[in-house]
């Protein structure tokens, strides 16, 4: 049943990665290839080139980009300063912490400490933040992401107490994400490799875990996992229709949790996702929206909307 539901919509097809192609990047150089197609987020202090693969002579390429777009770069880090500057400070300490530099992110500060700050983090972190100022306290919660990208909204929403971190997403996407938050964050990480795996799993006995969880693992799932918030950042606009209403279903037996939901109104294949629907099915009661028109500072988020949905209760 889950592999002929499990079709690969055409966003998901030209973005996903080849294994041969992972094995040939490392935590240095990932972030410069075709492995992060439909992960990267403007502004990012790098040369990026969706359709570079990880050979020699592009590695090579790289390194000479480096040199004659330096000016290029720097008008990136001057742009991701710029947007930093602007933001106010309840979101900038909402930022994960930088323990080092590295290509992908630039160490900003303010007062005494660094953060990182790129395209993604500059998103996620304003919808994590928006996020907890609706539910007040993220404390000895267990979050569900669905496309979890490589980690950057588990990172930031980690460090304000959560109990565990689910990510699902597709294996490919998984190995990045794997490697990157190993590398940059102290969370442990956790690969469910397998539904027996997952049918082991007891959230309720353990703590302080990011675990990485294969789509098809988990929709193919015959245990009851509850999550007490959802989240979903620019992928739902991304799926077949198929695959969007078996996470909605699936979703819609947590009972009483909370959903944020980031995404544009587009158009996959013969699917339209609207981000109105919510108001449609009774399974779920729109609380909130965060529209980012009336804020006073620049913000990629400006043409996404958040929802904030509550999933009623049983009758």
């Amino acid at each position: 049943m889950i592999d002929k539901l499990f079709i690969k919509s055409d966003t998901w097809k030209r973005y996903s990665v080849k294994l041969e192609d992972f094995q040939k990047i490392n935590i240095n150089n990932f972030h410069n290839f075709n492995v992060i197609a439909g992960l990267y987020q403007k502004p990012s202090p790098f040369i990026y080139n969706k359709h570079l693969v990880p050979n020699f002579l592009n590695k090579l390429w790289v390194k000479i980009q480096k040199i004659l777009k330096l000016n290029v770069i720097n008008s990136y880090k001057k742009e991701i300063l710029n947007l930093w500057e602007e933001l106010p400070i309840d979101i900038k300490i909402f930022f994960p912490e930088s323990a080092g530099e590295h290509e992908s992110f630039l160490s900003l500060n303010h007062e005494d400490k660094k953060y990182k700050v790129n395209g993604n983090y500059l998103k996620c972190t304003e919808q994590a933040y928006n996020l907890k100022k609706h539910v007040k306290s993220f404390l000895n919660l267990n979050i569900l992401e669905i496309g979890g990208g490589y980690g950057i909204m588990a990172e930031i929403i980690m460090k304000h107490d959560v109990k565990n971190y689910f990510i699902c997403d597709l294996d490919e996407t998984l190995n990045i994400a794997e490697m990157y938050l190993k590398n940059f964050t102290k969370y442990k990480i956790k690969r469910i490799k397998s539904i027996e795996d997952l049918n082991k799993l007891d959230l309720n006995t353990s703590s302080g875990i990011i675990y990485l969880c294969d789509v098809k693992n988990y929709l193919s799932l015959s245990k009851e996992i509850s999550f007490d918030i959802v989240i979903n950042s620019c992928s739902f606009c991304e799926m077949t229709e198929e695959m969007f209403n078996k996470y909605l279903d699936n979703i819609s037996m947590y009972y009483n949790s909370i959903i944020s939901c980031s995404n544009r109104d587009r158009i996959e294949g013969n699917f339209e996702y609207c981000h109105n629907f919510w108001f449609n099915d009774k399974r779920f009661n729109v609380e909130t929206i965060f529209d980012y028109k009336n804020i006073n500072y620049p913000s990629l988020n400006k043409n996404i909307p958040q929802y904030i949905v509550r999933i009623n209760p049983a009758k």
